[in-house]
């Protein structure tokens, strides 16, 4: 009968302590709204042709195109332990990047689905790292970019009170806008001759973006 009471008040205890652990998991639980400043980085290279057709490989080469901009986030973070939770949320990252000779200056808008997973540990301190699927808009000298790409988060937050939070967020985009799109030379590299280059190839790739900024949970 004494074990009978024992096990009886061990499931009892256990029960309430996972209710009481279930209760504070809810009580975690935020819908967050965020905004943050940007930088986005991206990588244009361009492929010199000749006029019997023949690539010149002493003249490739890569260049880098950086911009500024802003971005936004609504979503909400469901926590299924103490210190684990995963973040549920849609994105809009916008970016102007800085004028190139065969590009024009390029407007890029992002519109994004993410799910991150999240890890708090010390006090206020947490990490995270996801992945989505990404929109891609824009346009350039050489015609709009339109087209869904895959998107991979990782960064930390710091939560300064019951509803405010400082992040720092980087995010990789992995889509092709342009892939061997030809293109009138428009530039001719250093030590090219007048007539030398008749054809160029341009391959341009997604940018990466550096966002800080704060949400506002609740």
């Amino acid at each position: 009968m004494k074990k009978l009471v024992f096990v009886l008040c061990g499931f009892l205890f256990f029960g309430i302590a996972q209710a009481d652990e279930q209760t504070y998991e809810r009580s975690k639980n935020k819908f967050v709204i965020g905004a943050s400043g940007s930088f986005g980085s991206m990588e244009r290279s361009s492929e010199y042709f000749n006029t019997q057709g023949m690539e010149i490989d002493q003249f490739d080469g890569d260049k880098s195109l950086s911009g500024f901009g802003g971005s936004a986030r609504v979503g909400y973070d469901v926590y299924f332990k103490p210190t684990q939770a995963i973040r549920i949320y849609a994105d809009y990252i916008g970016a102007s990047f800085g004028k190139d000779e065969i590009l024009g200056r390029m407007n890029l808008n992002h519109i994004g689905v993410n799910v991150d997973y999240r890890y708090d540990f010390l006090s206020g301190f947490g990490v995270f790292a996801g992945a989505g699927a990404v929109y891609n808009m824009g346009k350039t000298n050489l015609g709009d970019i339109d087209g869904i790409g895959a998107g991979f988060n990782v960064g930390g937050a710091y939560v300064i009170n019951e509803y405010v939070e400082l992040e720092l967020r980087m995010k990789f985009i992995v889509a092709e806008y342009f892939n061997n799109k030809a293109v009138n030379p428009v530039k001719l590299p250093n030590g090219a001759g007048a007539g030398t280059i008749t054809a160029q190839n341009l391959n341009l790739d997604a940018p990466m973006y550096v966002m800080l900024g704060l949400n506002v949970r609740f």
